[in-house]
């Protein structure tokens, strides 16, 4: 409940910095008369309320969806011979925290060393955000077909009461395929497009790159779980948890066998 209280002021603040901040800027340089300052700020107040006018209502629609009510995951019985590593939401959460404000200032501070400013265009910045979101989940399921599963065991979906994508494989697989595929997302929606943003001085996708690395924190906390267990060990995806499922005990059969004859 803190992480969400948190997150919720966090934006807020973010999105009345970016509507007061255009109009105290020009009010501390130019210095117009008090009845400018005045039709610059309620014009910015005005807008800064329809925004959370809007923002009410999409909640309304959400919970009429199921989004922010009590979160129970499906009945999920585990193999037999079998055992889950799950991760921790709460630590998960302030690992994505920290690591996307790392990543924003890192990308915003190479732009600015590349090119000497910060100005640039941001209205392309909602739909790179939303190509790459779907990039990511697109990217797993390739680092799975990659390494031999079969495309009908892969699924994509809406956690609804997250407001998250998600691509889900139902087929057992080996250690080695599954880090493969948690790490993929990391690099093709955010190393490589910062880097592409960066080269051709575009702010809005280097921008939108740095936070889904930070969106990567739940696979890089799931690959340091499972960095510790033999690249053949026999697992799964759990189906609706940050977890994995471990089949028989991490034994690994035939991974060095050989023909006996």
């Amino acid at each position: 409940m803190k992480i969400r209280r948190l997150i919720k002021w966090t934006f807020l603040i973010l999105l009345a910095s970016a509507r007061y901040l255009p109009v105290i800027q020009p009010i501390l340089s130019q210095k117009p008369d008090f009845k400018t300052v005045l039709l610059r700020l309620a014009g910015a107040t005005v807008l800064f309320v329809v925004l959370l006018v809007a923002l009410g209502f999409l909640r309304w629609v959400f919970g009429r969806m199921g989004v922010g009510k009590p979160y129970s995951s499906p009945p999920f019985d585990l193999p037999e011979n079998a055992f889950q590593v799950r991760i921790s939401m709460i630590r998960m959460n302030v690992f994505a925290l920290i690591l996307t404000a790392i990543s924003s200032l890192a990308a915003v501070g190479a732009y600015r060393i590349i090119w000497g400013t910060t100005d640039g265009s941001p209205i392309r910045f909602l739909p790179y955000f939303i190509f790459l979101i779907l990039l990511h989940e697109l990217s797993h399921a390739t680092g799975w077909i990659l390494g031999g599963v079969p495309i009908r065991t892969i699924k994509f979906g809406v956690m609804w009461h997250q407001l998250a994508p998600y691509a889900h494989c139902s087929a057992p697989m080996s250690m080695g395929v599954f880090r493969f595929a948690l790490l993929l997302p990391l690099l093709t929606t955010g190393f490589v497009p910062l880097g592409i943003g960066l080269r051709f001085g575009d702010i809005a996708l280097a921008i939108a790159s740095a936070i889904l690395i930070g969106g990567a924190a739940g696979d890089i906390s799931m690959f340091i779980a499972g960095i510790s267990f033999h690249r053949h060990t026999r697992m799964m995806d759990h189906p609706s948890e940050p977890a994995f499922i471990i089949l028989d005990k991490g034994n690994i059969p035939n991974a060095f066998a050989t023909d006996q004859g």
